[in-house]
């Protein structure tokens, strides 16, 4: 897919020269598993046996060692360009904050050890010839886990240019964490790093950097990804701001960094979540057209979306992890957990006041409205005072005002038991 990146590189190529006998046993080697690009004849290949004796423990005989970098002997710096294209993207799993990518890994680098005077480019595709040859130790800084796909065939190719240009690539499954702030979740975008970096070659040595060649992009993704949940927006690409340091001063270690930045789609979060729960904070609020004696339909209604809302919310939480910070999703339902509280709460004060209030009422028909209100006797009023009028109207009957015209203690108690009783059964 991205051997197209380098391959303007084939312009700078020298011209041919006289091929050394290294090159010569190498290239004869290489023939016979590779074809040649624009239907090129194949090479007279050589038995193999004849390579293992040239290439013994990873050191060519003739001075070529696996282990050193092609500019060391030099004292140069080695540089690896890279370029990433990601092809789909998967498993964006927000608790346990990491995700899954189908990617091209393509690398390119010089090694004049291998350069040949062939006019076309050789092809390698045998892991028998690669594993021979020098090639950069990277690896993925934030991977948790990485492997080469296999099917039908291991996935990747070696591209040998006559100027000693080395194109390599390879298909390559990865699972990348990414710390993820949640604080807006789930209106939240986020920006998922791809650190890249040698793992035994300092700076000085191993040199990485960005393709940035035109027309060709050093890191790309198919337009079409998209997950369950989030869709890609951006990707940037940068080299790491400072260089990695290594413990007891061995070195700093060269990285390259490209980010990934999505955004999370809320139609899903909508749905499962927000309508449900401003539904359930509606249906509360219907307690306040009922009547405020009807104690078990307000109560039921009240506690029933208070509960359901609570197993609700626990249940949009079990997929996030346990962060230490508040996110958008809390806010919005510890409010609605708040107003049908309310609504409860003001239920509560209203039965408190009718109850007050028909305690008063029983008080004075008990006790007679002289001693709640000293004044009458006083002032000696007849039974058709205001005072007296307004004392007999605040009795209640079952909620129904009646007027009382006489202070019986009898009358009393018994108004007095029977509501009582009615409360008692309301409860």
């Amino acid at each position: 897919m991205l051997a197209f990146v380098f391959r303007n590189l084939n312009d700078k190529r020298p011209s041919c020269r006289i091929i050394s006998g290294l090159e010569k046993v190498i290239l004869s080697q290489i023939s016979s598993h590779i074809e040649f690009m624009h239907n090129m004849p194949v090479l007279r290949a050589e038995p193999a046996d004849r390579l293992l004796r040239i290439i013994g423990n990873g050191v060519v005989k003739d001075g070529y060692n696996m282990f050193m970098t092609p500019s060391q002997a030099e004292g140069k710096t080695t540089v690896v360009s890279v370029a990433i294209y990601i092809e789909s993207m998967s498993s964006f799993r927000t608790q346990t904050m990491d995700f899954e990518v189908d990617m091209y890994l393509a690398l390119g680098w010089y090694d004049r050890r291998l350069a040949h005077n062939c006019t076309h480019p050789v092809l390698v595709t045998h892991k028998f010839i690669v594993d021979r040859l020098w090639q950069p130790d990277l690896y993925f800084v934030n991977s948790k886990f990485a492997y080469l796909q296999e099917v039908t065939t291991p996935n990747f190719m070696v591209i040998v240019y006559p100027d000693g240009l080395i194109f390599k690539s390879m298909r390559l499954d990865v699972t990348l964490s990414c710390m993820m702030d949640l604080q807006r979740f789930p209106m939240d975008k986020q920006e998922c790093p791809l650190i890249i970096q040698s793992y035994a070659y300092v700076e000085n040595l191993v040199n990485l950097t960005w393709h940035e060649d035109p027309p060709y992009f050093p890191f790309g993704s198919n337009s079409e990804i998209k997950t369950n949940d989030m869709v890609i927006t951006n990707i940037r690409f940068e080299r790491c701001l400072t260089p990695y340091q290594m413990f007891r001063g061995s070195g700093n270690w060269s990285c390259i960094r490209g980010l990934i930045v999505m955004k999370r789609l809320m139609l899903f979060h909508v749905i499962q979540t927000y309508f449900p729960s401003a539904m359930l904070v509606s249906i509360s609020w219907m307690s306040f057209w009922l009547d405020p004696r009807a104690s078990p339909a307000r109560v039921t209604l009240t506690i029933t979306t208070l509960l359901t809302l609570t197993t609700m919310s626990n249940g949009a939480r079990q997929d996030l992890p346990q962060v230490s910070y508040i996110k958008a999703l809390d806010i919005w339902l510890t409010f609605s957990q708040a107003l049908i509280f309310l609504v409860l709460l003001e239920y509560s004060f209203v039965s408190y006041y009718l109850t007050k209030r028909d305690y008063n009422c029983i008080h004075r028909r008990v006790f007679g409205a002289a001693e709640i209100y000293p004044e009458i006797e006083k002032k000696k009023l007849d039974v058709q005072s205001p005072v007296v009028t307004s004392t007999r109207r605040c009795s209640t009957d079952n909620g129904h005002t009646n007027a009382v015209n006489t202070y019986s203690l009898t009358a009393g108690i018994t108004r007095c038991l029977r509501n009582t009783a009615v409360n008692i059964s309301n409860l």
